[in-house]
């Protein structure tokens, strides 16, 4: 005589091969996907569980950010030796082109001012001798002329 199958076992069986079938079906679903993303123009595709993206000359900024965010993009170009002498001549002008109050007026230390240009306080110092006569007067009085002026 023979023996009925187990229909319990038989239906886990079937669950079993459905489950499955459901699996094959997604990684077929998301190799389609990946397959007919297409990018127009620049920027970027994230694709998956927790992928992220930003467009061209984008920033993604996560997590927790205590004070400010500064960002800074630098272009792409020259970079030969000279080129970037000039940039970081440019940049160095910049930094050192304020001269600060507070040396002068120590009030102006805890003003909001950024202080003045170097071409404000710039003063030619036009000199009314010639080489000739200070060639006279270090003779005249030796190298002691200048110890008071040159250390």
């Amino acid at each position: 005589m023979i023996k009925p199958k187990d229909p319990t076992a038989e239906l886990e069986r079937i669950r079993a091969l459905l489950e499955a079938q459901d699996q094959l079906l997604a990684q077929v679903k998301a190799k389609e996907i990946a397959a007919l993303a297409s990018l127009q123009g620049s920027g970027a595709i994230a694709q998956g569980a927790g992928a992220k993206a930003v467009g061209e000359r984008g920033t993604l900024i996560e997590g927790d950010v205590h004070g400010p965010v500064t960002l800074q993009q630098g272009r792409q170009g020259d970079t030969s030796p000279e080129a970037l002498r000039k940039a970081y001549l440019s940049w160095l002008t910049k930094e050192v082109d304020r001269l600060a109050l507070s040396g002068i007026d120590p009030a102006a230390a805890n003003s909001d001012a950024d202080g003045l240009s170097l071409d404000a306080v710039y003063t030619a110092l036009g000199t009314l001798a010639s080489e000739e006569s200070i060639e006279i007067a270090l003779r005249r009085k030796g190298p002691g002329l200048f110890r008071g002026i040159c250390g």
